[in-house]
């Protein structure tokens, strides 16, 4: 695991999200496959009406970028010695190990 301290990087530019990305609040989510199926299949409804000048079309993707509460953070920080703005980066020691 390697560690990027925030006041060590340029890349501390405190945006974790890619340009044009908008932020729309969710309506409602509900899974549409039957809770055996492999795939969770979900009919997503979200709140376009903050989104100004968000344009989409039938087909479009939608890309979820997570996020999660800041004391949740603040104390997975503290627990790993870590900056809420430090970059973490994971690399793979195996090459050859599958995941489980």
């Amino acid at each position: 695991m390697t560690v990027t301290r925030a006041a060590d990087s340029a890349a501390s530019s405190g945006a974790c999200y890619p340009a044009g990305v908008s932020h729309v609040p969710l309506v409602s989510n509900a899974r549409l496959t039957a809770p055996s199926h492999y795939q969770d299949v979900r009919h997503v409804v979200l709140d376009t009406s903050a989104g100004a000048g968000l344009a989409y079309e039938p087909g479009d993707v939608c890309v979820v970028y997570p996020s999660n509460p800041p004391d949740a953070v603040e104390a997975m920080c503290a627990r790993l010695g870590l900056a809420p703005d430090d970059r973490i980066s994971v690399e793979q020691l195996d090459p050859g190990a599958r995941a489980g």
